[in-house]
């Protein structure tokens, strides 16, 4: 593992928040900067180190400065409904993605990822790009996926303006990519990002006034069981290359809020551990709650 002169950490995130299509078009967010009050200090929940807890990520942050590049390669997994005889309407997903950004108090995140759906029942696999504070944006060209397909998805920042988003399909060979230029938030470049997200659906809607308002919930996530970014890796502008994680890496898990008999609580849902160039998010099965 080759380190430039920058102190570089690597921190696991927990689960995730987006904003994915509603009917045909997308609004809101895929990644939503992480606040202060996203991520809490949870002491030891599975793994043995310090665990950090969020509502929306799970996955792995690695904080540094000047990220230009940063890639990772995931398997398509089997998704099913993740809780017996829930109701298929509605939306159920997590979307898979790489990125650049999105913890410090930034106003951009570039990100590229995949969508995993189950709509009425029915699995669906779509890639977008997205540059927050902007909308994400389903690829023209629409790639085909199938469950074990190996995808990679890299995102390059050419300035703190522009850059490129690309999603490759290994399996069937095609990919595809957009580029962004003159953006008008600026990233910081200063973390790279593998995540699984439970993401947000935030949809436009109209009072009786004829105004219009803005409605955001949380979607049902998916059951992927277990998923797996290898080759997890990030470049910097002085062209070092940094594995995902390190033996300074934290992690940071996701933890859904709970009611129960009048009372809130915080329940594991979803654990992230660390092997090498790897970064593996497993759902927590059972009733963890802290």
């Amino acid at each position: 593992m080759k380190f430039s002169t920058t102190f570089v950490t690597c921190l696991a995130l927990a689960s995730g928040v987006k904003a994915a299509p509603v009917a045909t078009q997308r609004n809101g967010f895929h990644g939503a900067r992480v606040s202060a009050l996203a991520m809490s200090e949870l002491g030891d929940a599975v793994n043995d180190r310090p665990s950090w807890g969020s509502s929306n990520w799970s996955g792995g942050v690695l904080q540094g400065s000047d990220f230009r590049t940063v890639t990772g390669t995931f398997t398509i997994p089997n998704i099913t409904m993740l809780y017996p005889g829930e109701p298929t309407n509605g939306t159920h997903s997590v979307a898979v993605w790489v990125g650049i950004d999105g913890i410090h108090d930034c106003d951009a995140l570039l990100q590229t990822g995949v969508d995993l759906t189950m709509e009425k029942g029915i699995p669906k696999f779509k890639a977008w790009f997205e540059w927050i504070p902007g909308p994400s944006t389903d690829f023209d060209h629409e790639l085909e996926f199938s469950v074990g397909d190996s995808v990679t998805m890299t995102v390059t920042a050419t300035s703190k303006t522009g850059g490129i988003a690309m999603v490759e399909n290994n399996s069937k060979g095609t990919s595809v990519n957009h580029t962004f230029a003159n953006e008008t938030a600026e990233l910081c470049l200063a973390n790279a990002d593998w995540i699984v997200e439970r993401w947000t659906l935030t949809s436009t809607h109209q009072d009786d006034s004829g105004r219009s308002y803005r409605h955001s919930t949380q979607v049902s996530p998916v059951d992927f069981d277990t998923l797996t970014f290898t080759n997890a890796s990030a470049t910097t502008a002085n062209g070092s290359s940094l594995d995902a994680c390190n033996a300074r890496t934290e992690s940071v898990d996701l933890y859904e809020d709970v009611v129960k008999d009048n009372r809130s609580s915080s329940r594991l849902q979803m654990v992230t551990t660390f092997d090498d160039s790897s970064i593996t998010v497993s759902y927590v099965r059972g009733d963890h709650v802290k």
